[in-house]
């Protein structure tokens, strides 16, 4: 019982070490698109003095979080900044992304958002009630279960992912539906708030297995689809996040 415990408090903590992180990944992400579309001569896609802004105001809020400063207020900073990064990324004239590719981009997008709604909250801390931002928590747990959801139905509605998770996945004809089934049923929960734990102990298992498979398939998914690499490490990164709300849940 105490081994089981402990076990699941390590499992926590890797997921909350993983979030709280994730501003700096992601600022280094940004920092080798950038360069990445520059050396070869490719539009950002966003105002220089944006680009700037952002990538500074990752560290700020990362820092927040590490260090323990406002923490919350670190969370809750980094879910808007992450909201309106998306949303001028999609709607940037000067950037092209397929509508498959836009749709993987957007769906990742809500999972980081969602998380960082949670954990600022600070539902998941051992904390008194008057200590938590109540409201926050069922918006992000509302977005991460749309997450789930969104990322089961472009699974099983987008030819291109649906194409991949075929080829890449080992048995994936057959496992496409059982991962479709088991995600959309995880985002019920979520939404729902029933028998969250239990929902998050199945999709770690389901969502780390698909990754690692799907999206850890980089040289696939840059080389004969395209991808920018560094634009696919984001949206890998993003869905190593996914996990990481699983296991502070776990």
């Amino acid at each position: 019982m105490v081994s089981t415990k402990n076990s699941t408090l390590t499992v926590n903590k890797i997921g909350d070490f993983i979030i709280s992180r994730y501003p700096y990944c992601y600022a280094v992400v940004l920092m080798m698109l950038f360069a990445e579309r520059a050396k070869h001569h490719r539009p950002e896609g966003y105002p220089r003095q944006y680009s700037y802004m952002t990538i500074g105001a990752l560290f700020v809020f990362g820092s927040m979080i590490v260090l323990r400063i406002q923490r919350p207020l670190g969370f809750l900073l980094c879910a808007i900044q992450m909201l309106l990064h998306s949303y001028i990324t999609h709607t940037s004239k000067q950037i092209h992304h397929g509508e498959w590719l836009s749709i993987r981009m957007v769906t990742r997008n809500l999972a980081v958002i969602g998380a960082y709604l949670m954990l600022a909250s600070r539902t998941t801390e051992k904390l008194p009630r008057r200590s938590n931002i109540h409201f926050l928590f069922p918006i992000g747990r509302y977005i991460y279960g749309l997450f789930l959801i969104c990322y089961a139905y472009s699974l099983y509605h987008s030819k291109e992912d649906y194409r991949a998770f075929t080829k890449l996945v080992p048995f994936g004809s057959v496992l496409v539906f059982v991962v479709v089934a088991i995600v959309a049923l995880g985002g019920v929960c979520f939404i729902s708030n029933t028998r969250v734990r239990t929902a998050s102990q199945v999709l770690l298992l389901v969502l780390s297995f698909t990754t690692l498979n799907f999206e850890g398939s980089i040289n696939y998914w840059t080389k004969q689809k395209f991808v920018e690499y560094w634009n696919h490490m984001a949206i890998l990164s993003e869905s190593v996040v996914a996990l990481g709300v699983l296991m502070v849940f776990f």
